[in-house]
């Protein structure tokens, strides 16, 4: 899924590394009974609430260590600009 946590940049950089390993690994969670499929709406969006609670951390972390634009180093440092 490519996202806003993500970011093209990032899947540009892994994404032969996801490709090559989604096969096997699929292969061996259904081997040992698990099933794979879409999230539901709701877990998706609890988790993307906790990873924007979690940037937001960083970023208030950053601006209290005197960043100045800590918003704008984030996005620079995950490939979203």
């Amino acid at each position: 899924m490519l996202d806003q946590y993500s970011g093209a940049d990032l899947v540009k950089r892994f994404g032969g590394y996801w490709k090559a390993w989604a096969a096997p690994g699929r292969a061996l969670a259904e081997a040992n009974g698990h099933s794979l499929g879409p999230l539901a709406a709701g877990i998706l969006s609890e988790l993307r609430n906790a990873a924007d609670a979690s940037i937001q951390k960083r970023i208030d972390q950053l601006a209290a260590d005197g960043v100045l634009d800590a918003p704008k180093v984030i996005d620079i440092f995950s490939g979203r600009q």
